[in-house]
């Protein structure tokens, strides 16, 4: 009697309990179906996006062989299966665009998966149209990273730098808006700041703004000492500014953590224009002594960019002695023959030709100047002589300018505060130097 009593209890408890869960469900039904009758199609927008994400996750996740030079990872066969799954990806989340045109999120992941198919015109077009639609919380950073790293891919420099200190003000904007940050979080923003430094550097780069570069560089390594890429970034780009010593220094840290240069062969790193891997390489083999192998890496540097800016400091590498003992070895050492000091004049001319060059690398700061002073003075333009002296220190002394035609004084001043703020390699011993550079100024 006892048990039977139980079971009617249990039965009624199970009754009650679903009789007071009916209402939730009720409620949950009728949520569904009035927001399925205010958006039609709206579990099936969720469904597709869904099976998009994780075909294109899925796709990320497969390992891919490397195309061979000058072929992409799409052409090799090993890799049809990934690109299968980034292609049904990307079908996925155009029929969720059919559904709702409007959807940032689907175009977010639309763009990030023609990104993946190398359609980079394609990938620029739907990131900006995503951006402008509302992007998903928490996308803004890795949305402008993507856009930074594809301009940079076609050559966009000046655009690909942009993109890259919005990722570094969005990072900035996410940290004020969280309350609370693990010790993980703010090692994973770190690094996302020395990385999106160090990229924009070599973007800088490759403009040829150097100074500019090796701020960013810089920048890069307060953020993460131990960045390698930022290492031999920074080391290339002081010795294309012709600070030779501090270069070598740099690129000797980097070598003393990735001796065998493996870094820079990594599928995730590229170089602009390729050919210029061969750059970082000859540093790293003259850093480690093994000067036979720097040379093979300098010739084939001059051989893929012989129009290339930094050209003459493949040729200067290549000129110098410790360079010059890999071309033989002989069993018996002679005795080396007396070399004459080239003349002041010639030391002289060769100083000059180096401080026009490193002038040249600083015309978009003296645009800059131009332009801000068009603005006020329209009628601004003429031939215009910048004349100043190199002290013992490298340090620009007793500046001034010469026109005739160009008479503005806040261009002028502009100009002398952008020269004393720059320093030069220091001249040789004893010699005095003047500088006499002339520009022309013209409005387009």
């Amino acid at each position: 009697m006892t048990s039977k009593i139980r079971q009617i209890s249990v039965a009624c408890l199970a009754l009650v309990a679903f009789c007071s869960n009916a209402p939730a469900r009720a409620n949950t039904a009728n949520a569904d179906f009035w927001s399925e009758l205010a958006n039609p199609g709206r579990k099936q927008f969720q469904s597709l996006m869904a099976k998009a994400n994780a075909s294109h996750t899925a796709a990320d996740k497969m390992s891919s062989v490397p195309g061979a030079a000058g072929r992409s990872w799409l052409d090799v066969p090993a890799n049809a299966k990934r690109k299968k799954r980034f292609e049904e990806a990307e079908a996925l989340f155009r029929k969720a665009l059919k559904l709702f045109p409007r959807g940032s999120g689907a175009l977010y992941g639309l763009g990030n998966t023609l990104y993946e198919l190398e359609r980079y015109p394609e990938a620029i077009k739907t990131l900006t149209l995503a951006r402008r639609r509302g992007l998903p919380a928490g996308k803004a950073y890795s949305l402008a990273f993507r856009l930074a790293i594809v301009h940079s891919k076609l050559g966009r420099f000046d655009l690909a730098v942009r993109e890259y200190d919005k990722a570094e003000r969005a990072l900035t904007a996410g940290k004020k808006k969280a309350i609370v940050r693990s010790l993980t979080a703010s090692s994973r923003s770190r690094w996302s700041r020395a990385l999106i430094n160090a990229n924009a550097a070599e973007s800088l780069m490759t403009m040829g703004r150097l100074e500019d570069a090796i701020a960013r560089y810089r920048q890069s390594l307060s953020h993460y000492p131990g960045y390698r890429l930022a290492l031999w970034g920074l080391g290339v780009a002081l010795d294309r500014d012709e600070q030779f010593t501090e270069a070598m220094s740099i690129i000797g840290k980097a070598m003393a953590s990735d001796p065998t240069m493996q870094e820079l062969r990594k599928p995730d790193v590229f170089f602009i224009p390729p050919g210029d891997a061969h750059y970082y390489f000859a540093m790293g083999y003259e850093s480690r002594g093994d000067y036979r192998q720097a040379r093979r890496e300098w010739r084939a540097f001059l051989e893929k960019l012989p129009k290339s800016p930094w050209a003459f400091r493949a040729r200067w590498h290549l000129g110098q002695p410790h360079n010059g003992q890999a071309r033989s070895r002989r069993k018996k050492r002679l005795a080396p023959a007396p070399q004459k000091q080239p003349s002041k004049e010639l030391q002289s001319l060769a100083y000059r030709e180096r401080i026009h060059r490193r002038l040249s690398y600083s015309h978009y700061r003296i645009r800059d100047c131009y332009r801000r002073t068009v603005r006020k003075e329209p009628k601004a333009q003429g031939k215009l002589r910048l004349l100043f002296s190199i002290d013992e220190k490298g340090r620009p002394i007793n500046i001034r300018t010469e026109s005739k035609s160009l008479r503005s004084p806040r261009f002028k001043g502009c100009l002398v505060d952008l020269l004393r703020r720059k320093s030069f390699t220091r001249p040789p011993r004893g010699l005095v130097v003047k500088i006499d550079y002339p520009m022309t100024f013209k409005l387009r």
